[in-house]
């Protein structure tokens, strides 16, 4: 007579999920308490929670606390592309206003009163551009005004209170910053160039032998072509295809010169440059990085792996309450479509990047086109150009793990589990969890795969499960707004 087969009892115990996903290819080494694909829920204090979401933007009536808070009216047919801020002090009104301007999808630049007036965005209707305009705001003549320029498009200012005007005399230009009372910008005609203006009038780009007037830079050191610039610290940086390069400026400012500071073999997503606290983070092929004004260091690189096959051309950022936010367009290996995912998207997640602890969560299903941070007055919130199917509007970053009020589909997988061994049987038992709203934990083997739904309940709970394998891997999903799901225990007899 056979000897029965003798079985150990044996735990996997989950005392804290990890935040961030592991890279790992070989997924028989991936911790247990860390996702080999993770979205659409939070990693807080060990426990699955409640992801980001978004919903349609709302804007207060007046400046004053309690003012009423009005939803953001769309306008049929026009869709927006990109947002800036803007805030200047009206002759007219004798106050500050800000103004939150876009770009639509009719070639035409809207604003909108962020306190008051209505919640109604109008459209300037002088000038249309034939791309897509770059902006920021500055001084000219003691007011503060905006200024918009495109690789194809004259220079165009707009002071508030007035009509706007184009300078026709200015080159035209790809990217802009201002730095030191002077604009600097990238000529789109010659890509090499970097110009910039007079320090006494940024709308003078004339060339001459005084110190105040304004001159070009080149940058050309076979890097790439020039994309980005960001005035940080001291010195204005080039971001490259490949490369970085740091303009500086001697003899008072009045002269300057270029060296290029940092190489890469993989490619820089120049549009990702963003300054958040002390440093510049951007994202290139392999990994997110920061530079810090002298040297460049990767920050992380764990989810790199899901720009395979995805193209990064819209990738954007934004940093808001100490988190760098990374829209881009990841590959999470499956057949899914959620959200606003569709043929036509640029991006697909959203990466909120703590840069304290370089911990992140990923919203999944949500097309960012344009990020802006807005912290004025009573306003603090992230406000996005979100692609959809009826066109690209704008809407603010919630907590609540919902798109316009439908909760996202969340997802937690890990790697896989075999104690060591391929070739002897263990048996999943049961799971013990707390488990506080509905969700779902599938179980694959390398026979079967089942799915048991678990229900709510605010203290632990045993599910018995009794299935056979020779290994296991687990997912986590809910189809819930709210979440939350800590401290699973997973036990097997494993035979000996």
């Amino acid at each position: 007579m056979q000897n029965a087969k003798k079985y150990t009892k044996k735990r996997i115990t989950i005392d804290k999920f990890v935040p961030n996903i592991d890279k790992n290819t070989n997924e028989f080494e991936i911790k247990p308490n860390v996702a080999k694909n993770c979205y659409n829920f939070k990693v807080s204090e060990g426990a699955l929670k409640t992801g980001n979401g978004f919903e349609k933007l709302t804007l207060p009536d007046t400046k004053e606390e309690n003012s009423t808070v009005k939803e953001f009216l769309e306008i049929p047919g026009v869709s927006f592309k990109k947002i800036w801020r803007y805030k200047y002090y009206s002759d007219f009104n004798k106050d500050y206003e800000y103004i939150l301007i876009a770009f639509g999808s009719d070639n035409k630049i809207y604003f909108v009163d962020m306190f008051g007036y209505g919640p109604i965005i109008i459209p300037i209707n002088q000038f249309n551009f034939s791309s897509m305009p770059t902006a920021l705001s500055f001084r000219v003549n003691g007011k503060d005004v905006m200024g918009f320029c495109s690789p194809t498009d004259n220079f165009t200012v707009w002071y508030c209170d007035d009509e706007p005007y184009q300078v026709e005399d200015i080159p035209k230009f790809s990217s802009i910053c201002l730095h030191n009372e002077r604009l600097f910008a990238i000529d789109s005609t010659n890509n090499y160039l970097v110009r910039y203006s007079s320090n006494l009038n940024p709308l003078n780009w004339k060339a001459s032998v005084t110190t105040t007037s304004g001159g070009t830079i080149e940058v050309n050191d076979y890097k790439g072509m020039l994309k980005n610039l960001v005035s940080f610290l001291d010195n204005v940086f080039v971001f490259r295809d490949f490369g970085v390069s740091k303009i500086s400026g001697y003899g008072a400012n009045s002269m300057f010169s270029a060296v290029n500071i940092y190489n890469s073999s993989c490619k820089v997503f120049c549009n990702t440059a963003c300054i958040c606290g002390n440093n510049i983070y951007f994202l290139q092929e392999d990994g997110l990085y920061k530079l810090d004004g002298y040297n460049v260091q990767k920050v992380d690189d764990s989810f790199s792996h899901m720009f395979v096959g995805r193209s990064q051309e819209y990738a954007n950022t934004c940093f808001y309450n100490g988190k760098l936010y990374i829209a881009c367009n990841l590959n999470f290996f499956d057949d899914i479509s959620m959200g606003t995912e569709s043929n036509t998207q640029k991006n697909n997640a959203l990466i909120e990047f703590d840069i304290t602890t370089n911990s992140y969560n990923i919203l999944r299903g949500v097309d960012v086109l344009c990020m802006l941070a807005v912290k004025d007055l009573t306003i603090s919130k992230l406000i996005a150009c979100v692609n959809g199917q009826n066109g690209c509007y704008m809407w603010q970053l919630t907590q609540d793990g919902c798109f316009d009020k439908t909760p996202l589909p969340k997802n937690w997988t890990g790697g896989k589990i075999n104690f060591g061994t391929m070739d002897k049987n263990k048996i999943l038992k049961e799971v013990n969890l707390i488990c506080k709203n509905n969700c779902n934990l599938t179980v694959k083997t390398d026979e079967q795969t089942k799915i048991y739904n678990i229900k709510p309940k605010e203290s632990f709970q045993k599910v018995r499960l009794n299935i056979k394998g020779k290994y296991f891997s687990f997912s986590f999903s809910s189809n819930q707004k709210d979440v939350f799901i800590a401290n699973p225990q997973f036990v097997f007899n494993v035979e000996d």
